[in-house]
C-alpha cells in the first residue's frame, strides 16, 4: 500500500470544497426559481408577446339559447410557455339582457377557458376576456336574433273613420321576449262593405311591423284581419265608417197630382258623396205658388226628413225646395245640397147623388161688411154628371163684385154639408171658385151657412144665412 503524500490530502480538500459550493449554487436557483420563475405568471403574460383570443370572433343566435366562447391566451415567457393558470375577467356589453353579464376564468394546461352566457334581447353584443388585472385582452360580437313569432298584434284595434278616408292599420309580430320579428309575412283581409283594397301582403320591418291601408265608400263595420305565415297567428281589428257630411238632397216624389184641399207630405232623403244616408242633418223645406209655407225636419238614421202641408182650396201648382242645413244657420250656404219638386192640385172627384138647392132669396153679411146675396143650385147624377149653376153679389161698398159661375164638382162632405167647385168670369177673367154650405135647420135663417171663395182673393167668410134656405141631399 502507497502512502498518502501531502499533495493528496490537498486535492481532497479542494474536491470537497467544489461540491459545497455547487450544492450552494443549486439550492440558490431553486429558490430563485420558486421565489421569482414560477410566480412569472403574471410577468410573462404582461410581455409584448402574449395575446387573447375570443372565439369565435363571430356569431349569431336565436335569443333565450346558451352562447359559449373559448378563451385563448398565448405568448407567454418562460418557463410558463403554455399560459396554464392564466386568470381573467369576462365583460358583456352592447345591451339587452346578458345572463351572466360579467364573470372570470383560469386557463387551463392549454391556456384556454370557456365563457357560456345568453341573452333575451335582439341586440349585438361584444364580448371582451382581458388578463388579470390590466392586461392584454380580446373581443368578439355574438349578434341575438328574434325567435319564432309568439304573438301578433293589429293597432289601432277599433277606429272610427269617414267613408272615403285611407285608413292604415299596423301589424306587429313578437316572439316570446317580445323581440320584434323582421321578415315574416303578414296578409290582411278585410270583410265588410266594400274595402279597396279587401286585402294585400306585407313583410314585417325590423321593427317587426307591417301595414295595411284602404278605405270604404259604405257605411257600417269592417273585421280586419291580419296572419302572420311563419307561425300562423292572427289578429283582428274593427273599423266603423260613418257617412260623411251632406252631399245629396233628393225630394220624393219629384212630383204629385192630388185634390185640392188635402194634405201633401214630400221626403228629403240627405245622403254623402257615395249615396251613404246621412242623419241628424236639418233639412229646411219652403213651398211657393197656389200655397206659402215654410218648415223643417230632422233627418233619421236611414237619411230622411219628411215634411206635409195642407193645400189650396183651388186648382193651382206649387214648387217645394229643400236643402239640408249642414251648419244649422237658417239659410242655405255654398255647397249645402239642395233639391226641387212640384206639386199639382186639381179639383176632387164629385159625390154621386149629391145635391144642393138655395131658395128663398139667400142673403149673409160678408167679412167685409157688405150685404151679399145668392143663389142657385147643384146636382150630380148617379152615372157623376154634374150639372147646375151659381150666383153671388157682393153689393158692396167694400168690395162688390157679380159672379156667375158653372158647377163642375159637387162634393157631399156629410149628410149636412157640401162643397161646389166651379169656374166664373168676372170682369173679363175666369177663376175657379169653391162654395161652401151647410144644411143646418129648416129654414135656413140664422142656421145655415155659406160661405164664397174666389180665386181672385175674394172671401166672405163662413156666414150664417141672413135669410134664404139651404138644402142638401145625398141620394
Amino acid at each position: 500500500m502507497r502512502k498518502s503524500s501531502t499533495s493528496d490530502l490537498e486535492e481532497s480538500e479542494r474536491a470537497v470544497r467544489m461540491s459545497g459550493k455547487r450544492r450552494t449554487a443549486i439550492v440558490g436557483l431553486a429558490v430563485l426559481l420558486a421565489a421569482v420563475g414560477f410566480s412569472l405568471v403574471h410577468a410573462n403574460v404582461a410581455s409584448a408577446q402574449v395575446a387573447v383570443t375570443v372565439t369565435p370572433p363571430a356569431d349569431v343566435n336565436t335569443v333565450g339559447t346558451p352562447h359559449t366562447v373559448t378563451i385563448r391566451v398565448t405568448g407567454c415567457a418562460f418557463p410558463n410557455l403554455t399560459c396554464a393558470g392564466v386568470k381573467g375577467s369576462i365583460t358583456i356589453t352592447g345591451g339587452g339582457t346578458p345572463v351572466p353579464a360579467s364573470g372570470g376564468f383560469t386557463t387551463n394546461t392549454a391556456g384556454q377557458a370557456t365563457f357560456t352566457f345568453t341573452n333575451t334581447v335582439a341586440v349585438t353584443n361584444t364580448i371582451t376576456a382581458r388578463v388579470n388585472p390590466s392586461g392584454p385582452s380580446g373581443t368578439a360580437t355574438k349578434t341575438w336574433v328574434a325567435g319564432p313569432p309568439a304573438s301578433i298584434t293589429l293597432l289601432p284595434s277599433k277606429d272610427t273613420n269617414v267613408v272615403g278616408e285611407p285608413h292604415t292599420v299596423t301589424a306587429t309580430v313578437r316572439d316570446q321576449y317580445g323581440n320584434p320579428v323582421p321578415g315574416d309575412p303578414v296578409t290582411f283581409t278585410v270583410s265588410g262593405g266594400t274595402p279597396t283594397p279587401p286585402g294585400g301582403m306585407s313583410p314585417t320591418n325590423t321593427a317587426g311591423q307591417a301595414t295595411f291601408t284602404y278605405t270604404n265608400t259604405v257605411v257600417g263595420t269592417d273585421t280586419i284581419t291580419a296572419r302572420e305565415a311563419i307561425g300562423g297567428r292572427t289578429a283582428t281589428a274593427a273599423k266603423t265608417w260613418i257617412a260623411g257630411p251632406p252631399a245629396r238632397l233628393t225630394l220624393s216624389p219629384p212630383s204629385a197630382t192630388n185634390p185640392v184641399g188635402t194634405q201633401h207630405c214630400v221626403t228629403a232623403l240627405v245622403t254623402d258623396v257615395y249615396g251613404n244616408p246621412r242623419g241628424k242633418v236639418t233639412v229646411r223645406f219652403s213651398v211657393t205658388g197656389s200655397v206659402t209655407t215654410t218648415g223643417s225636419a230632422m233627418t233619421d238614421d236611414s237619411g230622411r226628413a219628411t215634411f206635409c202641408y195642407i193645400g189650396p182650396p183651388l186648382p193651382g201648382a206649387d214648387s217645394i225646395r229643400a236643402f239640408a242645413d249642414t251648419n244649422n244657420n237658417g239659410m242655405q250656404d255654398a255647397g249645402e245640397p239642395f233639391g226641387m219638386a212640384t206639386k199639382t192640385w186639381v179639383l176632387p172627384v164629385s159625390t154621386p147623388g149629391c145635391e144642393v138647392k138655395i131658395t128663398n132669396g139667400g142673403w149673409i153679411i160678408a167679412r167685409n161688411g157688405d150685404r151679399s146675396s145668392f143663389g142657385g143650385n147643384a146636382k150630380v147624377d148617379a152615372d157623376g154628371n154634374v150639372s147646375g149653376n151659381e150666383e153671388y153679389q157682393d153689393h158692396g161698398p167694400a168690395q162688390p163684385m157679380n159672379l156667375h159661375g158653372n158647377v163642375l164638382v159637387v162634393v157631399c162632405n156629410s149628410a149636412t154639408s157640401a162643397t161646389i167647385y166651379g169656374q166664373a168670369t168676372i170682369d173679363g177673367t175666369t177663376y175657379y171658385y169653391r162654395l161652401n154650405v151647410e144644411d143646418n135647420a129648416e129654414p135656413g135663417k140664422g142656421a145655415d151657412k155659406y160661405w164664397m171663395l174666389v180665386g181672385n182673393g175674394y172671401d166672405s167668410g163662413n156666414q150664417i144665412l141672413q135669410g134664404g134656405n139651404v138644402q142638401v141631399h145625398k141620394t
